[in-house]
């Protein structure tokens, strides 16, 4: 079997400078290797999917004790959803909360802290306008993870519903007129 070695070791000289050896230690680092090696690959995988998925972002918020919220992560979706760069969103936790419609706020807010005091999954529909102007609606759905330092992580994703919002009001419109 082929293994990996670390190798630490130090030259030793005679009192006239002669080389004479070297004192050192080999630690196995196969298996830690082996192991870095696989976590690369499963966050490749992981960033594949939340990078793929055609109608939804991917993201990761941390609440600190303090009540301060970050971005950990943020797919690369964000752009082509929402028309900002996930490295925007990362930079700015406040951008993509600040592009929900103002009518819309107050219920996303209220079932957010629904579900951080009860440690439960949220849902909740609301529009959003992009940069351009377009406004569409989008599926915010999330959970909380309480962490031992008191910081709440926040796993969620945004899925783009606006073409069955637009179908049901479409529908609704037609039932209406009959």
């Amino acid at each position: 079997a082929i293994r990996i070695l670390q190798t630490h070791a130090e030259p030793r000289f005679d009192p006239t400078g002669a080389f004479t050896g070297m004192v050192g230690v080999n630690v196995d680092v196969t298996d830690q290797r082996r192991a870095q090696t696989e976590l690369k690959e499963s966050e490749a995988r992981l960033r594949a999917l939340a990078d793929n998925l055609q109608y939804g972002m991917v993201y990761q918020i941390v609440r600190d004790a303090n009540g301060d919220r970050r971005f950990s992560f943020v797919s690369s979706r964000c752009q082509a959803l929402n028309g900002v760069s996930a490295e925007a969103a990362m930079a700015n936790p406040a951008l993509l909360h600040s592009q929900i419609f103002e009518d819309d706020r107050a219920t996303f807010a209220a079932a957010e802290a629904e579900a951080e005091q009860n440690g439960t999954p949220f849902e909740a529909e609301v529009r959003m306008r992009r940069p351009s102007g377009d406004v569409r609606w989008f599926k915010m759905l999330s959970a909380p993870r309480a962490m031992p330092d008191e910081s709440v992580v926040w796993d969620g994703v945004q899925v783009d519903i606006h073409d069955v919002k637009m179908a049901e009001e479409r529908r609704a419109l037609l039932m209406r007129e009959m």
